[in-house]
């Protein structure tokens, strides 16, 4: 859920090259290197710029995001003041060059919001955060980049197919909400790069995918919701399923968080999956994931018991609202509940969410509104996954990690235990995972803030009693 709630700010990361008309030939010509705090969460950007004064070339990156240009338009320097408008993004940066030409402190503003930031030279590069899990090569499976279609949706999707020779069993990786690449890349790590690397490695063929409207995927993510992306990971399965070099009986799905969703609608409703893999998965609705997540990383961030509360109490307001507000008095009644939400908070607490102001207030509601609309986020809020698992009668895996702070384990756990034994399901297996957070990085309170500061990106021992019990089932498998 962070990679949604995130996104209108860290979707501002996404996008080549552009074209800037300058005054003074060269007054910025070189690397830069600033950085964002969003969500408790810091995203570097760098800001390279050369050329002529009529015609300056600027590149500007998302350091943490997988390292992608974000598109620009019309960029200005006029009297020490510099301006950058993406349009593509909804974004803008404003900001005054120091006297000495080696700083620019200014705004970046998007979607609403606007975030202090400051450009420094930088020419010496940007230090690579480290991440020893990183895969690297010679790798002992074949590597291809592949694209297969969606009959349902009719788009293309693209990704990568990790291949160890005579695969004992092939994997599907489903990804969490908001828009993903086929890496899952999230706060400068690739979880699914790594447990496709170590699953390969374990004799498991793995296909990993860009979400629908991402990277090299055609389609519409914005308007999509859970079960649309369920349709993408059955046409993955099937794929699979169809190459020369895999088995079609012993194809599973491996979903991540939302991906964890996913999984369980595919197993419902159609027979060619062999097993499903639920890491982080809801068990619960998530009107209840919400209100427990909130109150829990609020706890972690150190809110006091009055603001956890009164934000507690507003959050369910929001949610019936989404529940039951017909269509033609959505907008306005979300506007009023987001306002009396904001109201309510402690001054300390407004400073700190940056809503301290009226026009602080204005751009949140906006911002709210648009995203608490989508028919994705109507759907997970309405959406009780215990329904579908009890549909399910394939072998299920199910862990979460005891510092999961936005599925929490013991909630949902338990509840997908109860829906597929409803079901009659008995080949299920469950896991929690001491010290492991949403991520599943070793984690010392759990908090989102904390992902991006681990090197580890997926704990071994996850990947290792993953591929363990994958291999299991397969053992007597036609």
């Amino acid at each position: 859920m962070l990679k949604r709630l995130v996104g209108l700010l860290a979707a501002l990361l996404l996008f080549p090259m552009s074209m800037l008309t300058a005054q003074e030939e060269g007054t910025l010509n070189g690397s830069w290197l600033g950085s964002l705090s969003v969500g408790g969460a810091t995203l570097r950007l760098t800001l390279d710029i050369s050329g002529t004064d009529d015609a300056l070339e600027v590149e500007l990156r998302s350091v943490d995001q997988g390292n992608v240009s974000i598109p620009m338009g019309e960029a200005t320097l006029t009297d020490g003041s510099f301006s950058l408008v993406m349009p593509a993004i909804n974004g803008s940066y404003a900001g005054t060059v120091a006297e000495d030409g080696n700083a620019i402190d200014g705004t970046w503003s998007q979607n609403g919001n606007d975030l202090p930031l400051r450009f420094e030279r930088n020419e010496g590069g940007v230090p690579e955060a480290n991440r020893p899990q990183e895969p690297e090569a010679p790798f002992p499976y074949s590597i291809e980049d592949v694209e297969f279609e969606n009959p349902d949706g009719g788009h293309t999707l693209a990704g990568t197919l990790t291949l160890p020779e005579n695969p004992i069993a092939s994997v599907v990786l489903v990804s969490g909400s908001g828009p993903q690449d086929r890496d899952e890349t999230i706060m400068g790590h690739k979880p699914f790069w790594v447990l496709a690397d170590r699953l390969s490695r374990a004799g498991i063929a793995v296909l990993r995918y860009d979400d629908r409207g991402v990277a090299g995927s055609t389609g519409d993510f914005a308007s999509s919701t859970s079960f649309d992306f369920a349709t993408d990971a059955h046409a993955a399965a099937q794929y699979l399923a169809a190459r020369p070099e895999t088995d079609a009986g012993k194809v599973g799905i491996v979903g991540h968080s939302e991906g964890g969703l996913v999984a369980p609608i595919v197993a419902a409703n159609h027979d060619d999956l062999a097993f499903i893999v639920l890491l982080a998965g809801p068990g619960t609705t998530g009107r209840e994931i919400l209100l427990a997540q909130q109150a829990l990383i609020l706890e972690a961030n150190g809110a006091s018991a009055e603001d956890v509360e009164r934000a507690s109490t507003n959050q369910r307001a929001l949610l019936d609202i989404l529940a039951h507000s017909p269509d033609e008095t959505l907008e306005e009644d979300l506007e009023a509940a987001i306002r009396q939400s904001l109201e309510d908070m402690s001054p300390e607490m407004r400073e700190a969410e940056g809503v301290a102001t009226e026009e602080d207030v204005n751009r949140t509601v906006t911002q709210m509104k648009a995203q608490l609309a989508t028919p994705w986020f109507r759907t997970f809020v309405t959406y009780d996954p215990r329904t579908t698992l009890e549909q399910v009668s394939i072998p299920v895996l199910a862990v979460n990690g005891k510092k999961d702070l936005q599925v929490p384990w013991e909630d949902n756990l338990r509840e997908i235990e109860k829906a597929l034994a409803s079901g009659g399901n008995e080949h299920v297996t469950t896991k929690a995972f001491d010290d492991l957070n949403h991520l599943f990085q070793h984690a010392e309170t759990g908090s989102p803030n904390e992902y991006s500061t681990i090197e580890e990106t997926f704990a071994e021992d996850v990947m290792t009693f993953v591929a363990t019990w994958i291999a299991e089932q397969m053992d007597g498998a036609s």
